[in-house]
């Protein structure tokens, strides 16, 4: 379901960076509600100025201290390995500034067309995870989708997926 849409008709997510209040007018009963942008995505080059090159190692320093400081824990850590780009980035990150390996998961399905697995795989054997592979059946997705819609807030595919 694409944002700000929700399974609830009349009830819109708020966006990323955004808050809202909600004063209600004792008498009417009528909301007064404001929405306001406290956040906006910063343009490459102006948030930290300087060339391309500088822009990009600053970002993979960003990145960097980002998954250090979740990498502090008192037990052990995973991460949701999907085919794509930026949770193989996130595994890397995770390789080379914790201390031993990362534990991975994926989601995999016998439908080919569907299946993330072998990319994943790849990925987990490059940055040498202690990985694992969670075989999933359409039957078992319809079979536990009540239970798996109400353990989310907001009802998405990725969250199918990290139920699982």
């Amino acid at each position: 379901m694409q944002e700000p849409l929700t399974l609830v008709e009349g009830v819109y997510s708020l966006p990323p960076g955004h808050w809202m209040t909600v004063e209600v007018e004792v008498r009417s009963q009528k909301p007064e509600v404001r929405r306001e942008r406290y956040w906006d995505f910063p343009v490459p080059g102006e948030a930290f100025g300087g060339a391309e090159t500088e822009v990009l190692e600053r970002v993979r320093d960003l990145l960097e201290e980002a998954v250090k400081i979740r990498l502090i824990a008192e037990v052990p850590l995973g991460a949701f390995l999907s085919g794509g780009i930026d949770s193989g980035a996130v595994v890397g990150l995770m390789r080379q500034v914790g201390d031993g390996a990362p534990h991975t998961f994926t989601v995999v399905f016998r439908e080919r067309e569907y299946n993330e697995g072998e990319v994943a795989r790849v990925t987990a054997r490059r940055f040498d995870t202690e990985h694992t592979e969670v075989v999933v059946t359409g039957e078992q997705v319809l079979a536990e989708l009540p239970q798996a819609l109400a353990a989310m807030d907001q009802p998405t595919m990725d969250g199918i997926n990290t139920y699982y």
